[in-house]
């Protein structure tokens, strides 16, 4: 037999003990760093939850996290470390963007939905049977495959979206604009004298 935690120590006690041991964690390197970790603390949960915005970008940025984390989980129950989920998420918040953008103008939110969230599911699992047939058929290591695919696919993402500002009135400098007459490749303005080098402005 497995000598298994009571179910209250491990969903109750162990993420409370962990909770507390990272904010007394956290309390010292704001104390060693020269701030009050209570005036810390104050202003990390007033951000998260002091008013109905706040909460909602802490459930718009957590979301990620916690499906990210649950596929994860389920690869784990399948005796699989998956290790990509970064860039599976990524390319699942393509799909999702993909199936909006073509279906807006023609159906409800309420239809579009479902076909969003299955859209997204689709290419995150199109994404990972890349490195899945890597192992199944060559023998790759599932965890270097996964890794590699996160950098491939942010850098690809990270591409795609200077391309479409590219496409849709250049990128963003500030004052200076690569599509404008007046303004240099290296992204100094000829008119203004703007010094500042060209850097492309993401989303």
């Amino acid at each position: 037999m497995r000598n298994e935690l009571p179910k209250w120590v491990d969903f109750g006690l162990l993420p409370l003990i962990n909770l507390v041991v990272a904010f007394l964690i956290a309390g010292l390197v704001v104390v060693f760093v020269g701030e009050n970790p209570f005036h810390a603390a104050y202003l990390l949960v007033t951000g998260a939850f002091g008013s109905g915005y706040n909460i909602g970008f802490t459930l718009f940025y957590a979301t990620n996290f916690i499906f990210t984390g649950l596929s994860v989980a389920v690869a784990i129950h399948c005796g699989l470390f998956n290790i990509g989920s970064e860039g599976q998420a990524y390319v699942g918040g393509l799909g999702v963007s993909l199936v909006c953008l073509a279906l807006d103008a023609t159906m409800p939110w309420y239809a579009i939905l479902p076909l969003a969230i299955a859209g997204g599911g689709l290419f995150g699992a199109a994404w990972a049977l890349i490195p899945a047939w890597l192992q199944a058929n060559r023998g790759s290591h599932i965890v270097i495959t996964t890794i590699m695919f996160n950098f491939t696919e942010c850098v690809g993402i990270d591409l795609s979206v200077v391309a479409c500002q590219g496409l849709h009135g250049g990128y963003s400098t500030g004052r200076c604009n690569i599509r404008d007459r007046g303004c240099r490749r290296d992204g100094s303005d000829r008119r203004g004298g703007n010094d500042r080098r060209w850097q492309p402005k993401f989303l």
